[in-house]
C-alpha cells in the first residue's frame, strides 16, 4: 500500500510538469512547459524584504534571484539586474519566442502616486528586456491557464472589459533597463 501511494505521488508531479518548488519536466522535444514559479499578485503573503533563488533549467550554471524589487541573474560570479519593479510581483517561465528556451516573466508595479501593473519578461538567451504597458489605460497580470502563460488586461477605468490571451514577444515592446 506504501509503494502504491509512491508510485501515485510519483506520477502526479509527473504529470503536472511542476509541483511546488520541483522542476518542470520537458517535453519529447526538450521543451520545457510553461511554469509559474512564485505569484504574489496584490497577496497578504508577499515576502517583503526577503530574497528568493530560483532556477532556469535551460540555464543551469546561472544563479538567478528574485526580491520585492528586482529580478537577478549571476552567471561567472557577475551579478546583473534584469529587471526592477515596486514590487516584482511573481515569476514565470515561458517560451515566449518559440526558440525553445523560456523567458523570465514577472507583473511588477511602478510609479509613485500613480501607479500602474506591467510585465516584464527577459530572454537570456538573447539579452533582451520586453515590456507590455499601457500606463495610465490598462493594468496587466499573468496568470496560467492550462499549461500556457496568459496575460490579464484590465481598463484602468470602469469602461471597457477585462481580457486575456497568451503572452508571446510580438505583443510586447523591447525595452532595456534604463528606459525602466
Amino acid at each position: 500500500m506504501k509503494r502504491s501511494a509512491c508510485a501515485l505521488s510519483a506520477a502526479l508531479v509527473l504529470l503536472t510538469g511542476c509541483a511546488r518548488n520541483e522542476p518542470a519536466i520537458p517535453d519529447e522535444n526538450g521543451v520545457y512547459p510553461a511554469e509559474m514559479l512564485f505569484d504574489y499578485f496584490f497577496s497578504d503573503d508577499m515576502p517583503w524584504d526577503e530574497t528568493k533563488e530560483f532556477k532556469v533549467p535551460e540555464y543551469p550554471d546561472v544563479k538567478f534571484q528574485w526580491s520585492d524589487l528586482d529580478v537577478t541573474a549571476t552567471d561567472d560570479g557577475e551579478e546583473n539586474s534584469l529587471y526592477w519593479g515596486m514590487p516584482v510581483w511573481n515569476v514565470y517561465l515561458a517560451d515566449l519566442n518559440g526558440d525553445g528556451k523560456r523567458e523570465i516573466c514577472s507583473a511588477v508595479s511602478m510609479g509613485s502616486g500613480l501607479v500602474d501593473e506591467r510585465i516584464y519578461a527577459y530572454d537570456l538567451a538573447n539579452g533582451k528586456l520586453y515590456e507590455l504597458s499601457d500606463s495610465f489605460s490598462y493594468n496587466y497580470k499573468l496568470e496560467l491557464h492550462n499549461g500556457v502563460l496568459v496575460y490579464v488586461k484590465t481598463p484602468e477605468t470602469a469602461e471597457g472589459e477585462e481580457t486575456s490571451e497568451p503572452l508571446t514577444i510580438d505583443k510586447m515592446t523591447e525595452t532595456d533597463e534604463s528606459q525602466i
